[in-house]
């Protein structure tokens, strides 16, 4: 069976390499998102509505996209098996943060020295290899600054989501996630009533820190 990922907030993919090694019963369709033109939720879900695949599927969304994910839901998705969710939030993630970096130069700042450290706080842990600070700022230089900010925007301007579904969801949660907070759960369980949780050992870059881990869980998904 297939498994549609959809990307973070830098919507390359390129950060799933090792987690996709890490796969044996699925087959990943990674489905990176458009790196110009609009970026609002309603543009998103509607151009990976036209890329999902016309066979089972089970739907995964990291981060950023578990807004475009959850969106999905109201509306044709073909023949989806269930939906996991990675570190991902509905609502605004550190509201002060977000407001100031959408006014930063974004892709400057990350080339800066001190925004390894940042990178290992909010988003990789501090244990983290070079290799994998090297690996995000490779996927964020893929991507126009003005890109990066629509999306900061929309976080920032997100509505709520008001429908209901009975598809299968688990929401797998990072005990060490410093950008989203365990509330965050909540509003997808507002959607998913009967929504599973799992938590794994890791900061919110969870299926890069912990692909292995992450992938036998994924695995267990029926």
């Amino acid at each position: 069976m297939k498994i549609v990922l959809l990307p973070g907030m830098d919507g390359t993919c390129l950060l799933f390499r090792d987690f996709i090694q890490e796969l044996k019963r699925f087959e990943a369709l990674p489905v990176s998102l458009p790196q110009h033109g609009p970026q609002d939720y309603d543009y998103l879900v509607e151009y990976v509505r036209s890329r999902l695949p016309n066979e089972p599927y089970i739907l995964l969304a990291e981060s950023f996209s578990g807004g475009i994910a959850a969106r999905l839901l109201d509306g044709k998705i073909g023949d989806c098996r269930g939906i996991i969710y990675i570190a991902s939030f509905l609502e605004p993630p550190r509201p002060s943060i977000l407001k100031l970096v959408k006014y930063l130069p974004i892709k400057r700042l990350a080339r800066m020295p001190f925004t390894d450290l940042i990178y290992k706080w909010l988003f990789l842990g501090p244990g983290t290899s070079e290799e994998l600070i090297d690996q995000l700022k490779h996927a964020i230089d893929q991507v126009p600054e003005d890109t990066l900010k629509a999306r900061l925007n929309v976080i920032q301007t997100t509505s709520p989501i008001e429908f209901k579904s009975a598809l299968p969801a688990k929401y797998i949660r990072a005990t060490h996630d410093n950008l989203v907070g365990h509330q965050h759960i909540e509003d997808f369980r507002s959607i998913h009533p009967k929504l599973s949780v799992v938590d794994i050992d890791g900061p919110h870059f969870l299926l890069q820190a912990q692909a292995q881990t992450c992938a036998l869980e994924i695995e267990k998904f029926e």
